[in-house]
């Protein structure tokens, strides 16, 4: 099997296309046959263990290169935390705006709502587990670890961080929240350019996933 120093783009574009694929393919029975677990299982394996085995199989590239998990120093901790809260407060202020012109359907209001909602301290518990750390982790490994780090060998760092939010925001299949994730995306790929780390922008992701739940 060929193995390269660089990751190949074009396979690269296969597995992003794969992995949305099978992910939002499956995702429905995994929830229905497993609850909330089954979508934390999907996420575990598409988007953390498959680009793992991916670097492994095609790459000659360390998975600490590809996938730098650092511990951020204190005051990084303080700035990530204070810039996601104004990201998150932006990216929300520019959903409330749209939705005064273009309302979110009712169906997926009502999705979001039964989300949301929990009957005890330990449902919540569960959620805040399995929709936001787990979500924060695994996404993060995907963009902006391999596929991130995949667009950095071959664009500029402002197209980089531009295409990784792109892709992102695509890659979440909803029109009306799209403008929202691009936003989010962006900045979650302009730290982990930064920061060179994919803790950071795990944290920042984290911080918006329980935002949105709690």
């Amino acid at each position: 099997m060929l193995r390269t120093k660089n990751l190949p783009i074009t396979l690269i574009y296969i597995l992003y296309c794969f992995s949305l694929a099978f992910y939002f393919g499956l995702s429905t029975q995994f929830e229905k046959t497993w609850g909330l677990w089954g979508v934390a299982i999907g996420q575990g394996v598409i988007f953390a263990l498959i680009p793992f085995l991916f670097v492994k199989l095609f790459s000659t590239t360390s998975l600490r290169y590809v996938f730098p998990l650092t511990k951020p120093r204190y005051q990084d901790l303080l700035l990530v935390i204070l810039l996601s809260a104004l990201v998150i407060v932006l990216a929300n202020f520019v959903l409330n705006l749209q939705n005064q012109y273009w309302p979110l359907p009712k169906p997926e209001v009502q999705y979001y709502q039964n989300l949301i909602r929990h009957k005890n301290w330990f449902v919540l518990s569960k959620k805040l587990l399995l929709l936001a750390f787990v979500p924060a982790f695994c996404e993060e490994i995907f963009f902006r670890g391999l596929i991130q780090f995949s667009l950095a060998k071959r664009f500029s760092n402002m197209v980089t961080i531009g295409l990784s939010g792109l892709l992102f925001a695509i890659a979440h299949f909803d029109i009306y929240y799209f403008g929202y994730f691009l936003l989010l995306g962006i900045f979650f790929a302009y730290l982990r350019h930064y920061y060179r780390s994919v803790t950071h922008p795990m944290l920042a992701h984290l911080l918006n996933n329980l935002y949105s739940l709690i």
